[in-house]
């Protein structure tokens, strides 16, 4: 049987020889590996992005449901407010301060809830923001290794 001939790092060198440094790897290999891990990483930014989306939209859902009941709340108190009107004016003596406290009680409550959603709502942002601003940081990387002098230039414009 013949022997194979040995393949891979140091096959061609003989025993107690230090084998030859390794050939730069080609230009195309070299873009095919750099289109590689750009595709890698849009693929993990867009997930990201997506993750970020969907905790920003459960946000804004609480939001939400925080004005739903805020406003439920207070259409309680206008209607315990109107029997107590009702009450006050059919001469019926008892309940009335129950009834009243209790429309008190609800139309705080509801107006709190709608102030906290009021506030939640201006801060809310659906906009992935992290994951854009981790996209820009990463192809101004990506550019400043690409073109390394064109950032000098930039920073001597900018002075």
């Amino acid at each position: 049987m013949a022997a194979r001939p040995e393949t891979g790092p140091g096959a061609d060198t003989a025993p107690g020889h230090a084998a030859a440094p390794a050939a730069p790897e080609s230009i195309a290999a070299t873009a095919r590996r750099v289109v590689a891990d750009a595709s890698t990483l849009i693929r993990t930014e867009a997930t990201l992005a997506r993750l970020e989306t969907g905790a920003n939209v459960r946000e804004a859902g609480g939001v939400a449901a925080r004005a739903l009941l805020g406003l439920f709340l207070l259409g309680l108190a206008l209607l315990f407010l109107l029997l107590g009107g009702l009450v006050a004016l059919a001469g019926a003596i008892g309940w009335l301060g129950a009834l009243l406290l209790t429309a008190a009680a609800l139309g705080l409550t509801g107006g709190l809830l709608l102030g906290a959603a009021r506030r939640g709502a201006g801060t809310l942002s659906l906009l992935p923001e992290r994951t854009l601003g981790r996209i820009a940081a990463d192809l101004r990387a990506l550019s400043d290794r690409l073109h390394p002098g064109d950032r000098e230039a930039r920073a001597g414009d900018r002075a």
